[in-house]
């Protein structure tokens, strides 16, 4: 049965001045308080200027929050953290009661391997639909294949670019495409066959967490699970051809898995994409995310 959460624990809206208190929750919740090196967490300041965040104190001192992120008709929990001396007590619990009170009715999130985490959305209905892969490479590493697609880099504004995004995640989001543009330093891709064009992707030449020498793919859409492949290995040839470690966040069905992993990527971590609605929105067979937060 859960915990009831501490009588004297209180909620309230988050704001940019908590940016710097949100972030030492994080580190601590996700890694015992030292983070791993080029670990930042820029993303966190786009979540809070264009999404809904709730902190949790007791006796005043921030030991949680939760951040929602609601495009179109769907939410997506991007946060959920907790400090480890305050877990298990119903903190997440009530952050998480109070962010879905006026969430729309669709809803995902990405769940960390803590199984604490699985169950208590498992308990609100959001339930398991596939592991989400974290997959990295050093370029000196990969033996990616030749594909038979033209890579065009587009502007910002390209209309069609956008439109692909927005068919392929399900959902309108040009917040993400300024927070791709300037905290990521994004360059926006198609990818064509002869003149159809056949996907789309975003390599962050930055990345979310601001190392520098990390080229990271996403999002990245295909038109269908048989060119999928094809489009994922371009993305991963152009990226190498300029920083010497390239990652991608890849849901587990996706048609590409195979191909990148026998190129020489490996898995260095796992999610679980959970859903409280049928995943029609979206498919995880030709898509790829910007990362775990914004999918």
């Amino acid at each position: 049965m859960p915990r009831r959460p501490p009588v004297n624990l209180t909620l309230r809206p988050a704001t940019t001045d908590d940016l710097a208190v949100l972030a030492d929750i994080t580190v601590d919740s996700a890694f015992g308080g030292t983070p791993p090196d080029g670990f930042a967490t820029p993303y966190l300041d786009h979540e809070l200027a264009t999404g809904a965040g709730i902190v949790a104190t007791e006796d005043g001192s921030p030991v949680g929050f939760g951040i929602l992120l609601t495009r179109g008709d769907i939410s997506n929990l991007a946060e959920l953290f907790v400090r480890r001396g305050t877990q298990s007590q119903g903190v997440g619990a009530a952050i998480l009661v109070r962010l879905l009170e006026d969430a729309p009715p669709r809803l995902f999130t990405v769940a960390s391997s803590d199984p604490r985490a699985l169950a208590l959305y498992a308990r609100h209905g959001i339930v398991p639909r596939w592991p989400d892969w974290d997959l990295r490479a050093e370029a000196a590493a990969l033996d990616l294949p030749p594909t038979n697609l033209t890579v065009v880099e587009v502007a910002w504004d390209d209309e069609g670019w956008a439109d692909w995004d927005r068919r392929c995640a399900g959902r309108p989001r040009a917040s993400e495409h300024g927070y791709l543009r300037d905290t990521c330093s994004g360059v926006p891709l198609l990818f064509r066959k002869g003149a159809a064009t056949v996907g789309y992707a975003c390599v962050q030449m930055a990345g979310d967490t601001g190392a520098g020498n990390t080229a990271v793919i996403g999002p990245l859409g295909a038109r269908d699970a048989g060119i999928a492949p094809a489009v994922a290995l371009a993305a991963a040839r152009w990226a190498v051809a300029r920083r010497p470690v390239v990652q991608i966040d890849l849901p587990g069905p996706h048609a590409a898995c195979a191909s990148l992993i026998r190129a020489g990527f490996r898995i260095v971590g796992q999610g679980t994409f959970m859903s409280n609605m049928p995943t029609d929105f979206m498919d995880p067979a030709c898509y790829a995310p910007i990362g775990a937060e914004f999918f």
